[in-house]
């Protein structure tokens, strides 16, 4: 079997001010330092294999401060988890770029069939790579809600559910099919804060 514990990566600015990142390179805040310091205390209950990230800075840092604390898994930078690229939207915040986009003015945001269709393949690498490992991917709101919904027998709608930063999703590959264990767990965060 093959688990997977899907990790929003930790709060930035851009998270507190509403602002879309996108693919645009942005750090931790203080907060979203200790989300990762949270997050590790809680992952190093179970033995782990690997860890994987999305190579935005973000999700870098998370990776990094999960990984100190699980002493130094192998880590590996993958595209296929990184945020969805919001074009011209990044940097806008979340009502102006619904506005504009329902408006019809926004035609360059990444679409979720595109989403899915990467995650999809990110899943078939970490199978063929890595199959009945236990793997921590860090990575965003928008890309780890397309991989649960592969998991999942009534898919989630990408623009109704929102994960918090620090955020923990587990999937399981069993009998050639993915199953979704939990999603936006935030227990770890709330025994500590």
């Amino acid at each position: 079997m093959t688990e997977i514990c899907f990790v929003r990566h930790g709060q930035t600015d851009w998270n507190i001010k509403k602002k879309i990142q996108g693919t645009t390179q942005t750090v931790l805040n203080e907060r979203g330092i200790l989300e990762a310091r949270l997050c590790a205390i809680h992952l190093q209950a179970k033995k782990w294999d690997r860890v994987i990230t999305s190579p935005l800075l973000r999700a870098v840092q998370t990776a990094e401060i999960i990984n100190e604390q699980l002493r130094n898994l192998p880590i590996t930078y993958d595209d296929c988890w990184i945020e969805r690229d919001y074009g011209i939207a990044t940097g806008w915040t979340y009502e102006k770029m619904i506005s504009a986009y329902q408006a019809g003015e926004i035609h360059d945001i990444e679409e979720n069939e595109h989403i899915s269709k990467r995650v999809q393949l990110g899943l078939e690498k970490l199978l063929t790579l890595y199959r009945n490992e236990r793997i921590i991917v860090i990575s965003h709101g928008v890309t780890i809600v397309a991989a649960l919904n592969i998991g999942l027998a009534h898919p989630l709608p990408f623009e109704k559910i929102h994960l918090q930063n620090g955020s923990l999703n587990v999937m399981k590959h069993k009998n050639n099919k993915w199953k979704v264990e939990s999603y936006n767990e935030l227990f770890h965060m709330n025994a500590h804060c």
